[in-house]
């Protein structure tokens, strides 16, 4: 990790703007820390992310 890295948490992250906002981040090159309370919805995550 070098200092000039781009870091983002996002909340709520499993649906929604929150799912939006973290894959539109990654895509623009930040690393994204996304929660979310419900883990089973992580998969909707995973493959936008792809």
């Amino acid at each position: 990790m070098n200092g000039n890295e781009k870091i983002a948490l996002v909340t709520g992250a499993s649906s929604g703007f929150g799912l939006l906002i973290s894959v539109s981040l990654a895509r623009q090159g930040y690393r994204v820390v996304a929660t979310m309370r419900d883990l089973d919805r992580q998969s909707s995550l995973l493959q936008e992310a792809e």
